[in-house]
């Protein structure tokens, strides 16, 4: 369970007058970090689970060196911009957060205990200036102007956190194209093309069927799971390539809230999908009151992850003007659509999202208090960034 009184003390601390609101926790990191968001469709399972053992290895730990370069180059964290510090070098500071073990009420022997939690979804560079993410993550307009886009989130070494440049730190400007219904997507315009990063490589899929797997294909996932700073997992395997018609795809990724929106890259680095949803995150220790990863079979492995053509799809014909590079992959291997009718359908097994009831499971009782002051501090920092 987690320490309440700790939060609570914490809480009291944020909100009395004239004390600095150090510890901002937003609405947004909230509900994506349970893995919910406020549709009732696509993306609402928590998206977590270890299958076997735990895969997730930190980036400078990593033993890929092309998994490392992808890492720095291609990933973002989403962060609430009002979490951001600029400083007068141009670097970025980003506001104290509980620990990961705080937050969660975690056992003491579990991994990555005391870092930190400050993303509240994940995503992927596929051209200079447009991130792919899930929809679940930025629902509307006033969602994607109060996120920024942080690349190079993640350590350096055991405990050094790498510094925030000017050129990692970018902020959202348009939503190009969303989806939460038939599929779980968002597209994203950068204020400005990126400098020293680069977009990944793209899956032009099996043929022209839509999908970019197969059964048994081996996948990574790189993301920011339950917030913490960029994890690579490199163990996992498609479960079943084909769920919700030809949209989705499951895997035995070890994920959880907080890669909501991550990329999934296949064994030549290129990207096949964005992660949408996935099994309950953490379980209270039988016996003890506190809260540990939940644990899985291999093959029991169900992390929904859409497939990268529908939603290149779905982008290339909603979009205003959508990027022609991006469009001609869907050209090659999703000509007809993703149902061979020239557009998305409504899926039939749409998912429920679930946020613990306090005392249910230890999470829960933290969320429920940490949505309240998101709230209230998300949209006083807001309006003051604002009227700057």
């Amino acid at each position: 369970m987690p320490n309440t009184e700790l939060l609570w003390s914490r809480v009291s601390s944020l909100l009395a007058p004239g004390v600095s609101s150090g510890l901002l926790v937003s609405a947004s990191l909230v509900a994506a970090l349970s893995g919910c968001s406020q549709d009732s469709s696509v993306g609402q399972r928590p998206a977590a689970v270890v299958y076997g053992d735990d895969d997730r290895t930190d980036v400078y730990a990593h033993p890929d060196a092309s998994l490392r370069t992808l890492a720095s180059a291609s990933i973002v964290a989403l962060m609430d911009s009002a979490s951001l510090t600029e400083n007068e070098d141009g670097t970025f500071t980003r506001d104290e957060t509980l620990s990961h073990g705080e937050a969660y009420g975690l056992c003491d022997d579990q991994r990555f205990i005391d870092q930190p939690i400050s993303a509240f979804c994940s995503g992927t560079l596929i051209a200079p200036d447009i991130i792919v993410t899930a929809g679940h993550c930025v629902e509307d307009m006033s969602d994607c102007l109060g996120t920024s886009l942080v690349f190079d989130y993640l350590y350096t070494a055991d405990g050094e956190l790498a510094e925030l440049e000017a050129d990692d730190v970018y902020d959202c400007i348009d939503i190009l194209a969303r989806e939460n219904d038939a599929i779980d997507y968002a597209v994203l315009r950068l204020d400005r093309p990126v400098v020293g990063h680069s977009p990944v490589a793209l899956s032009a899929g099996l043929g022209d069927t839509c999908r970019n797997v197969a059964e048994d294909d081996a996948v990574s996932v790189l993301g920011f799971g339950a917030g913490l700073p960029l994890k690579i997992d490199d163990g996992g395997n498609v479960t079943d390539p084909s769920t919700r018609g030809t949209y989705f795809f499951e895997t035995s990724l070890d994920t959880f809230g907080g890669n909501s929106g991550s990329g999934v890259f296949n064994d030549d680095g290129e990207l096949v999908g964005v992660l949408s949803a996935g099994a309950t995150d953490y379980v209270t220790r039988a016996g003890e009151s506190c809260d540990e990863v939940n644990v899985l079979a291999e093959s029991e492995g169900r992390e929904e992850i859409g497939h990268l053509l529908p939603v290149l799809y779905d982008y290339c014909d909603e979009a205003t003007d959508p990027d022609a590079d991006l469009c001609d992959v869907v050209e090659a291997g999703c000509p007809n659509g993703p149902d061979g009718d020239g557009g998305p359908t409504d899926p039939s097994d749409g998912s429920s999202c679930t946020v613990s009831a306090p005392g249910s499971q230890g999470p829960g009782v933290l969320l429920a208090l940490m949505s309240l002051v998101g709230l209230v501090l998300g949209r006083r920092a807001r309006r003051s960034r604002s009227a700057v």
